[in-house]
């Protein structure tokens, strides 16, 4: 635009002006003209002369300024031109683009993550807001609820337990998450599946639907009370495969990229590699610990000696022990700590009659046989 008041100000200034080119004269040529005569008359030449004058041609300014004018008038045509030209194209790449994304999953991956991530996220907070102590569960029938509260009572697991169960039989953060994921992989947790959940569990094959739930929200608990003593916070950095974190003492290689240290993220990379190993060795309790081929990642539910469960080989007990404890159950499974104790009691409680001053007890005397007297 700016060009072109330019060119219309040189234009006003210079209109009329005009070139011109000068008269160029050519120098006359003579002709001789032949004059027919006959044959009686003498012959005549008469000779004419022709002068040819060449004058150039005239160019005013407004011709060259309207030249200017549509030379610059074609190169914003041409212009306006390529740029429909690259708007179609960019229309059909987008095109291409959006069919691509359709039916190729690789290129939908990146939003596909981002969705995960944001669903992720609503049910992180949703898990986190069951912390609250006015927090309930619509999910679960209040029925429900009393059973799990009188359970609660009566079975050791601590405060730090309630972000699983509380004392009201309300679900916790991590308990919202275990029975989420437990209802969304129905098949993985079928207790008909495993042979060893009639021992553990021996009404369970009776139960409704909501408390099978129940009892795996139950289970994790268990678990995690002996791994962790449900403590999110917890590390140990002894574990075989590198530091061990949360609640179920996972490693960072086994959860792809999770917060191990948040209970909400350590809860559900746990269920789900529960739901992994059960639907491999079709039984709750493992016979080792290695982590591989269906085994267990926990010596809290392995049992076996040392070297196939770890150095805490016997916290399997334990973990059984507090299983049964889910009322409907319908039956107690002892720890060996239990055990040992009802055997020390049965081994004191078995000497009968008086001890001697040693401690030892004294044999009963037998009676005198009187003599009879006829």
């Amino acid at each position: 635009m700016k060009q072109s008041i330019r060119n219309l100000i040189i234009f006003s200034m210079l209109f009329g002006v005009s070139v011109t080119g000068h008269a160029q004269s050519v120098t006359p040529l003579a002709t001789t003209e032949v004059i027919p005569t006959t044959a009686a008359s003498p012959v005549v030449t008469a000779t004419s002369t022709t002068t040819t004058t060449t004058t150039t041609s005239t160019q005013t300014v407004f011709d060259v300024f309207y030249a200017q004018m549509a030379a610059e008038q074609a190169a914003i045509a041409k212009q306006a031109e390529a740029e429909a030209e690259a708007q179609a194209n960019a229309q059909k790449l987008a095109a291409g683009m959006q069919l691509a994304f359709k039916y190729c999953p690789f290129l939908q991956e990146s939003n596909a993550q981002k969705a995960r991530k944001g669903i992720a996220d609503i049910g992180k907070k949703a898990a986190e807001q069951a912390d609250d102590a006015k927090s309930k569960d619509p999910s679960i029938s209040q029925n429900g609820k009393q059973e799990i509260a009188q359970d609660k009572q009566s079975a050791d697991l601590g405060k730090a337990c309630e972000i699983f169960m509380k004392d009201g039989g309300e679900t916790g953060s991590a308990g919202a998450v275990v029975l989420a994921e437990v209802r969304e992989n129905k098949s993985a947790f079928d207790g008909k599946r495993l042979k060893d959940i009639a021992k553990l569990c021996p009404n369970y094959s009776k139960m409704s639907e909501e408390k099978k739930n129940l009892f795996w929200v139950w289970t994790m608990m268990s678990i995690a009370k002996v791994e962790s003593s449900c403590d999110p916070g917890a590390e140990n950095k002894d574990a075989p495969h590198g530091t061990a974190y949360g609640l179920f003492q996972l490693g960072k290689d086994q959860c792809d990229g999770a917060d191990l240290k948040d209970k909400v993220e350590n809860t559900k990379c746990a269920v789900r590699k529960l739901a992994s190993e059960l639907a491999e060795r079709k039984t709750l309790i493992a016979s080792t610990a290695t982590g591989k081929n269906g085994n267990t990642n926990w010596a809290a539910i392995c049992e076996g000696n040392a070297k196939e469960c770890g150095r805490n080989g016997d916290s399997v007990q334990k973990t059984k022990a507090l299983i049964s404890q889910f009322g409907a159950c319908g039956g107690r499974v002892s720890s060996n700590d239990d055990n040992s104790a009802k055997g020390e009691e049965k081994a004191e409680a078995k000497p009968k009659g008086k001890r001697s001053p040693s401690g030892k007890p004294q044999k009963p005397q037998k009676k005198a046989i009187e003599p009879q007297v006829t």
